[in-house]
């Protein structure tokens, strides 16, 4: 072949860059159809590089991972989860390895992800573990407050139940009295105290934020308390 003729051979079309936009959206793409199938070997493969996408971006996708194999789990398509006791953990351990310039606002939404996971998967001792390591991370956090304290009263054993309770009671100055954050933990208090057994305190402090805020409540909030009311004398 002549100059002249490689002259008119058009180059060939060079390979997106593994950090170029549309390589990292196709690795998206792979990731969700591969858990949409529960693939879990190839969203494990998959992840041993992740896409230079953002932290929250990978977050995101993780908890759209999380809640895939969690409804595998409750659908009965968990006869391969099993064969991955420590996949969550290996996908956290790649997130940081992959980018270890995290802040402490995503690390604190990482444990709850991963908490929320281990729950999913009816491993509610792993998920303490990433529910403690959360309220470390953001002690003052009232949504991260709330959310272990529903997951401690919901285990059996009644010391869970207590620390739930306690947990409540210690960290209510972080929500704003009449709010319906505050009436969220308010009625979750009521529950764990019926729950151990301590139904005349339970009565007592429902009379009383009823007296305080006979207005208050959304319709859903309402209901959950008319139902609690129902259990007192």
């Amino acid at each position: 072949m002549c100059s002249s003729d490689l002259a008119t051979v058009p180059p060939e079309e060079p390979l997106p860059s593994r950090a170029s936009p549309d390589s990292a959206s196709l690795w998206r793409l792979q990731v969700l159809a591969a858990a949409a199938q529960s693939h879990w070997e190839q969203v494990d493969r998959l992840f041993q590089d992740p896409a230079p996408l953002k932290m929250g971006d990978l977050l995101d996708l993780v908890d759209k991972v999380a809640k895939a194999e969690n409804m595998a789990f409750r659908t009965g398509r968990s006869h391969h989860v099993a064969n991955h006791a420590d996949f969550p953990e290996r996908i956290a351990r790649r997130l940081d390895t992959h980018q270890r310039q995290i802040s402490g606002a995503e690390q604190l939404r990482l444990e709850l992800i991963l908490a929320r996971w281990f729950l999913g998967r009816d491993e509610p001792h792993k998920a303490r573990v990433r529910f403690q390591r959360a309220m470390d991370l953001g002690p003052d956090n009232p949504a991260t407050t709330l959310e272990f304290a529903r997951f401690l009263l919901g285990l059996a054993e009644p010391e869970s139940r207590r620390e739930g309770v306690e947990l409540l009671v210690r960290r209510e100055r972080h929500w704003k009295p009449g709010s319906d954050d505050w009436l969220n933990a308010r009625i979750e208090l009521v529950k764990g105290l019926q729950l151990l057994g301590r139904a005349e305190e339970a009565c007592r402090l429902l009379r009383k934020t009823q007296l305080l805020y006979p207005a208050m409540g959304t319709p859903a909030q309402k209901k959950i308390l008319a139902e609690l009311r129902a259990n007192c004398p």
